[in-house]
């Protein structure tokens, strides 16, 4: 636990003594430099006070003085009204560090640079280097006697900035790196080794290894990241206009004996849904296109990492292939591809959501209807990869 979240901390002020000499109260660091600030604060205000008493003392006791003591005397009257001119008193500097307030920032800076600071962290550094310069900065508010303007965890701070919405519906995955078995990380412990059997031979790899960053910790070999479709149409149904997109292809102009999308195919109007009725026929029933492709991730070294996601069919061409608009439902990780059957591993976790989004009711508010969740369908049109890929997705066992 860090030290300063211990109450261990001997604090003798005014309010932790009550008044009574050698009476103290046992606070967390970050209270005690608080309350060392206010005592100090008090102390200050004290003198202030005595010196004006002083001044007017000597004040009531002159009665003849020059020009230069009346000037004087104007001037104490000022300091006294707290009416101080900072232009005449350019060596007068007050310095306060904002204090934040997770889910709601007082401060504009504080604001500003905890929605700078998540966003820099997207892009170009990891959350280990985010989270340690968070710290500096509440190490620095302390040495200040200031209270910490960051909290400790980088998703705590996402989550007071607001930008948790985008991967709210992400979970993660342990994966085996010789077999791809994937495992929930509560179901294994650092000592765990992989349980599948095949030709009752058992794979036995290790799941973790350790890490040396600063101290020794386990870190999982291989993890999977994975995105909830339901969530991932939740927040598109949320933005203005989606909902019109999807259903624009209706009200498009149509050419005997020509075909100009996928809408004019005969599959498309002839799909069909759980009750043996045209899928398209009721609004918001949406047909993906499955994409499972691979890529290099670094220029001066082999590591092909795999991305598995979905396009709405029903969204025009001109904003099909968006990145907005397209649904990442999984990163699967290299060096390697996934040989043969092994990639069935990651699609059946599409699957299981894909069956949920045919056969059962899924509701959700949209940006037409924020009050009222409306039902919303999906299913797996038809798949778009290369020959290697596709015989993988499609369960054609091959040598490729």
């Amino acid at each position: 636990m860090n030290s300063s979240t211990q109450y261990r901390f001997k604090c003798y002020c005014s309010q932790c003594s009550e008044g009574e000499i050698g009476k103290y109260q046992l606070v967390t660091r970050w209270t005690l430099a608080r309350h060392k600030k206010k005592e100090a604060d008090k102390d200050e205000a004290e003198k202030v006070q005595e010196i004006d008493a002083n001044n007017e003392i000597i004040e009531a006791n002159k009665n003849d003085s020059d020009e230069d003591n009346a000037e004087d005397v104007s001037n104490w009257e000022v300091i006294e009204n707290d009416e101080v001119n900072l232009s005449d008193s350019m060596d007068i500097v007050e310095f306060d560090m904002p204090q934040v307030e997770i889910k709601g920032f007082q401060n504009d800076i504080v604001a500003f640079i905890a929605v700078f600071l998540t966003y820099f962290q997207l892009f170009f550094i990891s959350e280990y280097a985010a989270e340690m310069v968070m710290k500096f900065a509440n190490d620095l508010a302390f040495l200040l006697n200031h209270q910490p303007i960051f909290p400790a965890k980088l998703d705590t701070l996402r989550n007071a900035v607001g930008i948790d919405y985008t991967y709210k519906g992400m979970f993660r995955l342990v994966v085996c790196p010789e077999c791809h078995t994937l495992y929930q990380p509560e179901e294994v412990h650092c000592d765990s080794k992989c349980t599948f059997s095949e030709f009752r031979i058992t794979c036995n790899t290790p799941l973790f290894k350790p890490v040396t960053i600063g101290a020794s910790k386990m870190y999982a070999n291989k993890v999977s990241a994975f995105n909830s479709i339901k969530y991932a149409l939740t927040v598109m149904f949320s933005r203005p206009g989606f909902e019109s997109a999807i259903e624009a292809w209706r009200y498009r102009t149509r050419h005997n004996n020509t075909m100009y999308d996928i809408y004019d195919g005969q599959f498309w109007n002839e799909f069909k849904d759980r009750d043996g009725n045209v899928f398209t026929s009721q609004a918001r029933s949406l047909l993906f296109t499955l994409n499972v492709d691979w890529f290099q991730s670094s220029k001066r070294t082999v590591y092909s990492v795999g991305a598995v996601y979905l396009t709405i069919n029903n969204l025009p061409r001109s904003i099909r292939y968006k990145k907005e608009n397209i649904i990442l439902v999984c990163v699967i990780p290299g060096p390697k591809e996934p040989k043969d059957t092994q990639i069935n591993n990651y699609l059946q976790v599409l699957v299981k959501d894909l069956k949920e989004l045919y056969y059962d009711d899924f509701f959700t508010c949209t940006a037409e209807s924020p009050n009222a969740p409306v039902q919303v369908r999906a299913a797996l049109f038809l798949i778009a990869c290369d020959i290697p890929a596709s015989r993988k997705v499609s369960g054609i066992s091959c040598s490729l």
